[in-house]
């Protein structure tokens, strides 16, 4: 059992660092990806700037708890650094601004 179990694990792994994958949603901190159209992976994209810093995100749901070594999370890293960027210079950055003039008009209103 064991043996079929690294083997899963290792497809999945390998899904990853291949960039084998749909992105279904991006979050401030967060990528949800599919593989195979129907194993759902949770990405931390939290510290972009920190690749080391890649892992699925144990606060998700995961279809298996997958680790990456360093090298490995480098790799993830350079696949999903080009759509975090893009996500957070377009989508996130327009969030923002929002949220920024929803709280002048809340100060506005409440410093009268």
């Amino acid at each position: 059992m064991k043996t079929k179990i690294k083997e899963v694990h290792d497809y999945f792994k390998n899904k990853l660092l291949l960039g084998d994958f749909k992105i279904i949603k991006t979050e401030e901190h967060t990528m949800s990806v599919l593989i195979d159209n129907e194993y759902k992976f949770t990405i931390w994209i939290g510290n972009l700037h920190i690749p080391e810093s890649r892992k699925l995100y144990d606060g998700m749901y995961n279809f298996m708890n997958i680790k990456f070594n360093v090298k490995e999370s480098l790799k993830l890293n350079s696949i999903i650094k080009k759509p975090v960027k893009q996500f957070r210079e377009t989508i996130l950055y327009n969030q923002k601004l929002k949220e920024l003039e929803n709280l002048k008009k809340e100060l506005s209103i409440n410093g009268n």
